[in-house]
């Protein structure tokens, strides 16, 4: 017991600092963000596995059952963190759909919030037992929600085109964590099995740390005097593909516009990347789409070929692709769905 108490409070304090290393950073990316919330959720949840194996959790009885329905967030994060090497850069109200799962577990726990210290005592005891069937229950709910999004987190990097091998090896990480975790639950959490969880998961910590830092060590290497430069050339960029509506040119590109706003290639392409975390088309895309969502609202007499045309696409095919991308519906489906 004394190493297991050493290992998962380390796993705890290394997931901790990196968050808190994630949260402090300038200019983070989403990925960065939705990481650092991932390791606060890994730590809360072992967190309440030490507290059971230590037996901490009959001295604050209410602390039970806080942690289960944060386990109904992992899915949904990994979905992020996936998402964000395809075209997820930001949070959105219909992501406030992956809560649902979160907050009907919460509704069904209700009634064990509501219990005093001494019935929690006795739930805990009841919870102790060799196959309770409560803890069958949300065990096995768990397990399923995360493989859905196993899988659906699978089909987007599949879909990559770059960064499908860092996209993998985060998924394969995932993946394992739910091995072990379904280990667990089949041999009713023996000590072994802890001890193999918080191996894997301390590792998984690092490799997760080692990917995303890259990001930081980028920044941090560059000077005061290159990051305020390109935080020069991004508003040149936006002035000219927002303000002036530059993003209607449907023969616009990289080379195109450093040659229009006088400025070297390579350093244009770095401040979109630094300040949107998108690569240039990417970003001219999610502009396009943005405009095409105000006016299939606003316009409803509109044709979508036109629309399509007027934000800068050639085709309609290429259009529907790219707004299907970024706002996971059709043109049509968007405007049914606003107008209804």
């Amino acid at each position: 017991m004394p190493l297991l108490l050493v290992i998962t409070s380390y796993t705890i304090v290394q997931s901790l600092l990196l968050s808190v290393r994630f949260l402090v950073q300038k200019n983070r990316h989403f990925r960065g963000l939705v990481f650092s919330l991932l390791l606060i959720l890994i730590a809360l949840d072992i967190s309440n596995s030490l507290s059971f194996f230590t037996d901490v959790i009959f001295e604050y009885p209410h602390l039970l059952r806080i942690q289960t329905p944060l386990t109904f967030l992992y899915g949904p994060a990994l979905y992020f963190i996936i998402s964000s090497y395809y075209t997820k850069n930001e949070f959105s109200q219909k992501d406030l759909l992956h809560l649902i799962p979160f907050a009907l577990i919460l509704l069904s726990l209700i009634p064990v919030y509501m219990l005093n210290g001494q019935e929690k005592i006795l739930y805990l005891n009841a919870l102790n037992e060799p196959g309770n069937q409560q803890s069958l229950i949300y065990g096995l709910l768990r397990r399923v929600h995360i493989f859905i999004y196993l899988m659906a987190s699978l089909a987007v990097v599949h879909k990559l085109k770059i960064n499908r091998r860092s996209a993998m090896r985060i998924w394969i990480a995932f993946f394992g964590i739910w091995l072990i975790s379904m280990y667990r639950l089949i041999f009713d959490f023996e000590l072994s099995s802890v001890y193999l969880d918080m191996i894997y998961i301390n590792a998984v910590i690092i490799y997760f740390a080692f990917i995303f830092s890259n990001e930081i060590k980028i920044k941090q290497a560059m000077d005061g005097h290159e990051i305020t430069e390109l935080a020069d050339i991004m508003k040149q960029v936006n002035e000219h593909l927002v303000e002036n509506e530059g993003y209607k040119n449907n023969m616009i590109s990289v080379s195109s516009l450093s040659k229009k706003l006088r400025l070297q290639k390579y350093k244009l392409s770095k401040a979109i990347n630094l300040e949107t975390g998108m690569h240039f088309f990417d970003y001219l895309n999610k502009l396009r789409v943005e405009k095409a969502m105000e006016l299939l609202r606003s316009e409803s007499g509109k044709k979508i070929d036109d629309i399509s045309v007027e934000v800068g696409y050639n085709s309609i095919s290429t259009f529907n692709t790219a707004f299907k991308k970024i706002v996971k519906m059709t043109p049509r489906e968007f405007r049914k769905l606003s107008t209804s």
